[in-house]
């Protein structure tokens, strides 16, 4: 009978803490979105950032990232090594889902020439060599 009591006692709580739960997941919104490149293909582990509260993400095998945050207006770096950073302001509304394909383009740079320089010969000019035949 007391463990009656006690079970009956305790589902008002637990239906109060789902409840709250529930509420504040929906105070939240949600960024998602896929990292590609120029032909198309997945960008795995690009860095996905929102700049104003250092939130951000990784993107998966399939260059997909997913951010719950509180609703607001964000900026949205995404970067990849070798590839041209994106930013883009991003509003988000509560219980929003924004959803959108980025595609991050090669970017390439010329560094200046090689210079290469030498100070001695390879081989000195007063070398001298030393041949011994031995018989048997």
């Amino acid at each position: 009978m007391k463990a009656f009591i006690g079970i009956l006692f305790l589902i008002p709580i637990l239906m109060l803490l789902m409840t709250s739960v529930a509420w504040s997941a929906s105070d939240n919104a949600v960024l998602k979105g896929t990292v590609l490149d120029e032909n198309k293909l997945p960008l795995v582990g690009a860095n996905v950032l929102l700049k104003e509260v250092y939130t951000g993400a990784a993107t998966d095998v399939d260059g997909r990232f997913v951010i719950n945050v509180k609703p607001g207006s964000y900026t949205l770096i995404i970067s990849y090594i070798g590839y041209k950073k994106i930013e883009e302001k991003v509003d988000l509304v509560s219980g929003q889902e924004f959803n959108k394909i980025f595609r991050l383009k090669i970017e390439s740079f010329q560094i200046g020439g090689i210079v290469v320089l030498g100070e001695r010969e390879l081989l000195p000019s007063d070398a001298e060599t030393k041949t011994i035949i031995l018989a048997g």
